[in-house]
């Protein structure tokens, strides 16, 4: 899911929402799929808007600061 995210701009519910439906689809018109995976990657590509190269460098860089700052907090309050 998470290349899914990178790509296109939506949150990780609406990700999570978009799967349900399709799931839900599927099993009321009881179709099968070779790759849901893919099925999911293509409707979200069709109703996301997709992300620029410059956006997709920002969320690169603010994962790296969120994991800094998480190891940082881990090592300061000993949290595992």
């Amino acid at each position: 899911m998470d290349e899914i995210l990178t790509e296109i701009i939506a949150s990780r519910d609406d990700v999570v929402k978009k799967a349900e439906s399709l799931y839900l689809h599927c099993l009321s018109k009881n179709k099968t799929y070779f790759d849901y995976r893919a099925l999911l990657r293509k409707v979200c590509h069709e109703d996301f808007p997709k992300r620029t190269k410059e956006d997709q460098k920002n969320m690169q860089s603010l994962r790296k600061r969120a994991e800094k700052t998480r190891q940082n907090l881990t090592r300061k309050f000993k949290i595992k």
